[in-house]
């Protein structure tokens, strides 16, 4: 089977990638880091950044699955307490209502 694989050099990504190379599949990664990734057989690894259409087009291009291990990075403002806010407030329909003003 090919697979691509976001987020391969993270934690949990170099796991699932480890598992499918071992299995026997052919991995294609896009990494910010290519070299942070070992050559080994089964594994394709272009550079470039899952934020940029283009590049995750391509490397998607003929693969039977796409595992995405990617996680959140502080960038510009956004921080990780952002992560953790409290969901909007939902009606018992599951309808979403303005919290009250205050």
């Amino acid at each position: 089977m090919k697979l691509t694989i976001f987020g391969a050099t993270g934690r949990i990504g170099g796991h699932l990638l480890n598992w499918a190379v071992d299995a026997g599949h052919d991995v294609h990664v896009l990494a910010r880091s290519p070299q942070a990734l070992r050559p080994r057989d089964g594994l394709t690894v272009t550079g470039g950044d899952v934020l940029d259409p283009a590049a995750v087009a391509a490397v998607i291009s003929g693969a039977d699955a796409v595992l995405s291990a990617v996680g959140p990075k502080i960038r510009d403002n956004f921080h990780y307490t952002e992560l953790l806010a409290r969901p909007p407030r939902t009606s018992s329909t599951g309808c979403t209502r303005p919290a009250a003003a205050g």
